[in-house]
């Protein structure tokens, strides 16, 4: 796994959740939960403050939802995940 330096962010497998299966990339702190392109955005601002202004950047609301369709209809659309039943 690549290490960038990130502060407070620990990278598990979708596998792993402990309650539901995903479909996309999430983050989750504190009770807030994004998935998608936001969840990148956020994870980014762990890294450093110029990371954090390209997450800042990311997640603005038509930023957002261009990048997420763009990324949807080329690269990563949602995928079903199920988590590993222990």
């Amino acid at each position: 796994m690549l290490d960038h330096g990130a502060v407070k962010l620990e990278i598990v497998p979708a596998e792993e959740h402990p309650t539901r299966d995903l479909y996309r990339i999430t983050y989750e702190c504190d009770g807030e939960e994004v998935d998608g392109i936001a969840a990148v955005g956020r994870a980014l601002e762990h890294i450093n403050f110029a990371w954090a202004m390209v997450g800042f950047f990311m997640q603005l609301p038509i930023v957002r939802q261009a990048l997420q369709v763009l990324s949807d209809g080329t690269i990563a659309g949602p995928q079903r995940v199920r988590r590993a039943i222990k």
